[in-house]
């Protein structure tokens, strides 16, 4: 019995940051129609901080505060509070994903393979 870790809208996710951390990390979607048309990819690669993946994060704090900023729009998005050292269920945040694509052909860019290491130990992005 294993965890399957999905990333909205793909691994690009993780590196859609135009800096660490990134104040408007919160608010950013991709579209439908982006994704379909093959630009989402294209966005991150110009919207990404240094428009390179493999200096994207370059610390272990850099990459605590990657993690830590996913967890907390993962909250926003299932509409909880925050409990500590926990993230929402995979289900409401897959929810909440299918509520905003069903509603504004949109859905929250949002990494949750970065859950594996507060689940795993959460210390390790102390």
């Amino acid at each position: 019995m294993g965890k399957l870790y999905l990333n909205y809208p793909m691994v690009e996710a993780f590196y859609h940051m135009a800096s660490i951390p990134d104040p408007d990390f919160y608010t950013y979607y991709a579209t439908i129609d982006e994704l379909a048309a093959g630009e989402y990819k294209t966005c991150v690669n110009r919207e990404n901080r240094n428009h390179d993946y493999r200096k994207f994060a370059a610390s272990r704090e850099e990459c605590s505060i990657v993690i830590q900023q996913n967890v907390d729009k993962a909250w926003q998005l299932v509409g909880s509070v925050p409990m500590e050292d926990s993230q929402p269920k995979q289900i409401d945040m897959l929810a909440a994903q299918l509520d905003f694509l069903r509603k504004d052909r949109k859905i929250a860019v949002l990494s949750t393979c970065t859950f594996f290491i507060p689940e795993y130990n959460p210390e390790l992005i102390r």
